[in-house]
């Protein structure tokens, strides 16, 4: 039992030690973990994003403007994030090396940013 604790502590140093931005989401979108380059990158302490849905707590550009909640903005149907993370979550095909161009609320301030990202179903 002491090895799997040990092994858990490791693999949560090294993820939150990782430069590259790892966010973890469920089914239902819903944002479950992220590491602090994640945090750090969205501008937002992870208390704020964790439990919020993807656009919510990543700060989309789309949620911003209309508040109507992520999955319900016009925008939401043409997603390519949702999209792919819903291939990923619901028929477990990964999506590597996809690009998003998009605005995001970055701590008081909209801004574009552009994410190369890969979705995994784990």
């Amino acid at each position: 039992m002491q090895d799997l604790k040990e092994s858990n502590d490791f693999v949560n140093i090294v993820f939150d030690a990782m430069l590259a931005s790892i966010f973890v989401v469920d089914k239902e979108l819903i944002l479950r973990s992220l590491n602090k380059s994640g945090s750090k990158m969205l501008g937002r302490d992870e208390n704020i994003i964790i439990g919020k849905k993807c656009g919510e707590g990543l700060g989309c550009e789309y949620q911003e403007k209309e508040h109507k909640g992520c999955g319900n903005n016009e925008m939401c149907k043409t997603c390519e994030l949702r999209m792919n993370l819903m291939k990923s979550l619901v028929k477990k095909i990964p999506v590597e090396e996809a690009i998003l161009d998009r605005k995001f609320k970055i701590g008081n301030e909209i801004k574009r940013k552009i994410f190369n990202y890969t979705t995994q179903y784990i």
